[in-house]
């Protein structure tokens, strides 16, 4: 059978926020105000709920057997539900709010109101009035034995004790809020897309991969014959020292413009890692503290030196191509 069109869309933005650079970002370094938690929560909840209706589109013939009222009531709470959560992820992602009214057409609206005056409040409606206008309703009747499995029926009981009797269809509100989930999800990932395109394109023309290996295989064997013995080369060694130390603090400062800091751990931890490495890696071999470590050690961090630069070097590569093709 057909996937449901919103639970598609769903699943794109969940997709497109696992390869998102600007999404991610802001959702993480906002994380400790409840932004993440949000975020994953509501997809969560509509992803799930999305499941949930389509089981009972399937087999709706079955739950309602086994018990109407429950079936026919978690079907409407859950559709109202989801019209809440993606309200919610619109309205994330957007400067202003919108009532309701100008957020739901009237089919959905027609929908809410059927949960909320079946099994949502299935109490008298006077809304605190003493006196019940004639054409306001008063009551609204639901019975077990008026549920089917393709269709319910409820009944109004007006001010003037008029009674009217009506009913609705489960597939024709199911088709309605899955168009509905459908196009506002998809709106929502056109606008997060558009903002990841512009956030990627301001980098285009940078590039990460900075370091030019043919000069770090140069370095390293200079830096390995010279070793601790540096004696008179001292100059020449402070200056390729200045060069390598330049070169990954441009990397830094570069990368932290395109990421902040702090999410940096989520998208490649082995960045994280290497960076650290290198920044002991640097400390040992700097001029000021390499002439008091053995020939061997010297070797050994110049190794691990030239092995983090080409790592660094790698992923840089694919972050520069990612970005190339925004």
């Amino acid at each position: 059978m057909k996937e449901p069109q919103a639970l598609v869309a769903v699943r794109a933005l969940r997709d497109f926020f696992n390869h998102s650079v600007l999404l991610r970002t802001e959702l993480y370094d906002n994380r400790f105000s409840g932004q993440w938690l949000l975020f994953h929560t509501a997809l969560d909840t509509l992803e799930d709920g999305l499941i949930a209706v389509d089981k009972f589109r399937q087999h709706s013939a079955e739950h309602i057997r086994l018990n109407p009222l429950l079936a026919l009531s978690g079907f409407l709470q859950l559709l109202y539900v989801q019209l809440d959560t993606v309200k919610f992820l619109s309205e994330s992602f957007q400067s202003k709010t919108s009532k309701k009214k100008d957020f739901f057409d009237q089919h959905i609206l027609k929908i809410r109101y059927l949960r909320n005056h079946t099994f949502g409040h299935p109490v008298k409606n006077t809304s605190g009035d003493d006196n019940i206008a004639e054409g306001k309703i008063t009551y609204t009747l639901m019975s077990k034995n008026l549920i089917y499995d393709s269709h319910a029926e409820y009944l109004l009981q007006f001010g003037n004790d008029e009674i009217q009797h009506r009913e609705f269809q489960y597939t024709e509100i199911y088709a309605q809020v899955d168009a509905f989930i459908h196009t506002k999800i998809s709106m929502l990932l056109e606008q997060l897309h558009q903002a990841e395109q512009q956030h990627k394109a301001k980098f285009s023309n940078s590039k990460l991969a900075i370091f030019n290996l043919s000069h770090y295989d140069w370095y390293q064997s200079c830096m390995s014959l010279r070793g601790a013995n540096i004696g008179s080369d001292a100059i020449s060694y402070e200056v390729m020292y200045d060069l390598i130390n330049k070169d990954i603090k441009t990397f830094i400062q570069l990368l932290n413009e395109r990421i902040s800091t702090t999410s940096q751990q989520i998208f490649m931890e082995n960045i994280c890692n290497t960076l650290q490495r290198l920044q002991h890696i640097m400390t040992r071999l700097s001029p000021a503290t390499v002439s008091g470590i053995d020939n061997f050690e010297v070797q050994i961090y110049v190794d691990a030196l030239i092995k983090s630069i080409n790592e660094l070097q790698s992923i840089a590569l694919e972050w520069d191509k990612e970005y190339q093709q925004h």
